[in-house]
This record gives structure tokens, C-alpha cells and sequence, in this order.
């Protein structure tokens, strides 16, 4: 079963995180990867 992809305010929001903790987090930690990435506009999809 393929599960959609979100874009990084939804999974804020289910997650509990801000966006931007979530960027902070991936981005120093590694963690809270996302699974896709847009070369054109970097948006993050989980």
C-alpha cells in the first residue's frame, strides 16, 4: 500500500514539531529525514 506523501506543515502538525524544528532537526541531527525533497522550490515531503 503506497501512503501519500505530506508536505512539511502537515506532518508539523501531526507531529507536534514546527516546521522549522523540523528543518533544524534533519538539518543538525539527521533525523526527521525527509522523503522527498524539490530541487526547484526545496520543499520537503514526508
Amino acid at each position: 500500500m503506497l501512503v501519500p506523501l505530506m508536505i512539511i506543515g502537515m506532518f508539523a502538525q501531526m507531529s507536534g514539531l514546527t516546521p522549522k524544528t523540523q528543518r533544524r532537526v534533519h538539518d543538525t541531527a539527521g533525523v526527521l529525514a525527509p522523503a522527498d525533497v524539490d530541487p526547484t522550490s526545496g520543499y520537503r515531503r514526508y
